[in-house]
């Protein structure tokens, strides 16, 4: 081996190694100011930064997401190449791991949240009865498909119990008799009395 061959290599590895001490000197972390590699556009050195670089805080404690939204408007985060909800990300990163089959809910009810203390685990169960209880479900006349208001839900009962057929009730509110039905026995609208 010629002296030429090992001046190349030394100049090859010490231009190498004096990029990387470059890359990890030069730049210090937006959120932490530790030192760290420079990563996409901004200079972020771990996903719990990550985390903080898109949050504005609240009064009420909410960590309201400030990156990109889903259609479902709950926030949304890479990581590793894949696209998360940013509040699972978040209760992952602050918290514990996710159990399977287990969802993330939010106490404040808030789907921009990344507050891991406003976020718990819960069953799909749970996070229907979340909802009803802060009455955020859509029934009644919240639903889009609802063709009826609560008013006449409640004359629909009335006529029932002045006598008058159930399918003149249907053909006078344009819904089925079934619907009348369901609605009398309280399979639906369960809300009126």
């Amino acid at each position: 081996m010629g002296w030429t061959t090992i001046f190349n290599a030394c100049i090859i590895n010490f231009i190498i190694k004096t990029i990387e001490d470059y890359m990890i000197i030069k730049h210090r972390c937006e959120i932490c100011d530790m030192p760290c590699k420079r990563t996409f556009s901004r200079v972020i050195c771990s996903d719990k930064c990550r985390i903080f670089a898109y949050i504005k805080k609240k009064e009420d404690g909410c960590w309201v997401w400030t990156g990109k939204k889903g259609q479902d408007m709950y926030g949304q985060i890479s990581v590793n190449g894949k696209r998360k909800r940013a509040h699972r990300v978040s209760f992952e990163l602050f918290k514990e791991k996710i159990l399977p089959g287990m969802l993330i809910l939010h106490s404040c009810h808030n789907t921009l949240c990344v507050n891991p203390d406003h976020l718990r685990q819960g069953t799909v169960k749970e996070n229907s009865n979340d909802m009803i209880a802060a009455s955020r479900s859509l029934i009644g006349e919240k639903s889009r498909r609802a063709k009826l208001k609560e008013q006449d839900v409640k004359k629909i009962k009335e006529l029932d119990k002045q006598g008058f057929c159930r399918l003149s009730i249907a053909k006078q509110y344009g819904i089925t008799r079934e619907c009348i039905s369901s609605i009398i026995l309280g399979k639906s609208w369960k809300h009126i009395n």
